[in-house]
């Protein structure tokens, strides 16, 4: 961002792919975001990050009204929120539960982290993941990230017992009755889990 017209060298423009694009979404979910805006749209020449002006590397709509890459990247995520949305906006964000060596570190000293590992009837967590942890109604809401945007991954869950769960996972519904889950994640993905 250059608000003053300076100029500046950028050698290596930066631009997310779409797993760091969902991370980045699915990351503010989990901390209990109830909305989510992108920056759709840079013409001026100074909030290009480049000097020769590349109108088509910053939001989702390019200079000329075309659709980029990242119009379709929220077209994808926007769909799954959409198939989420019911739970997370009705629900009360208690806090966050890290994962793993990478997640434990960078979200050391986050306020609102749950230090146990633990929340009702969520018992353990393992993989590299961040776990939102919602009451929603009289029930328990998790939004389980996987942390790392480079790489897929297993993250396995531990309830206190067998548990009737509902998971939305790519915008898709279903249901599982266990104690212990094992889920299957893209890098930077989110799955929402209500326990019934």
């Amino acid at each position: 961002w250059n608000d003053g017209w300076n100029e500046f060298e950028v050698t290596t423009p930066y631009f997310p792919n779409e797993e760091q694009f969902n991370w980045n979404v699915n990351t503010s979910l989990a901390f209990g975001a109830q909305g989510i805006q992108y920056f759709p749209l840079v013409q001026p020449y100074q909030f290009t990050m480049t000097k020769e002006g590349d109108y088509e590397c910053n939001g989702i709509i390019g200079a000329m009204g075309n659709k980029t890459q990242w119009y379709y990247y929220a077209q994808t995520i926007n769909k799954h929120i959409r198939a989420i949305d019911e739970v997370l906006m009705n629900s009360m964000h208690k806090g966050v539960i890290a994962s793993g060596n990478q997640a434990k570190k960078d979200l050391e000293f986050t306020t609102c982290l749950i230090k146990t590992g633990k929340f009702h009837e969520l018992q353990s967590v393992s993989g590299d993941a961040l776990v939102g942890c919602f009451h929603y109604q009289d029930k328990t809401a998790l939004y389980v990230v996987n942390h790392s945007f480079e790489h897929a991954q297993k993250v396995k869950l531990t309830f206190d017992g067998v548990q009737n769960l509902q998971l939305i996972q790519k915008a898709e519904a279903s249901d599982a009755k266990t104690s212990e889950l094992t889920l299957d994640m893209a890098a930077g993905e989110g799955i929402l889990i209500v326990i019934q």
